[in-house]
């Protein structure tokens, strides 16, 4: 996994506040990687996923795997999970 870049995200849970892994949640980010990653950037975005990758097969890190993300918009599955979010999902643009 060394092909990973680390790009980091304030957007996130310290631990999993009591929580193990217990599923994947994977999404589509409806555009591209980069916008993905000025969105995770962002504090004021509350925003997160553990990783993204892109239509090249890019991998992006925004949160490590000891932290919850702010993913699924429901605190025990943002804390129970690790979300991967997918460039594409527009019709004119970015495939998945």
């Amino acid at each position: 996994m060394s092909d990973i870049i680390w790009k980091g995200s304030p957007n996130h849970y310290v631990g999993r506040n009591g929580y193990g892994v217990t599923h994947i949640t994977l999404h589509i980010m409806v555009g591209y990687l980069a916008g993905t990653d000025a969105t995770f950037a962002n504090q004021s975005s509350r925003a997160s996923a553990h990783y993204g990758i892109g239509a090249t097969g890019e991998i992006h890190q925004y949160v490590s795997e000891l932290d919850g993300s702010y993913s699924d918009a429901n605190y025990a599955s943002n804390n129970s999970t690790i979300s991967i979010e997918h460039e594409g999902g527009m019709s004119n643009g970015a495939v998945c």
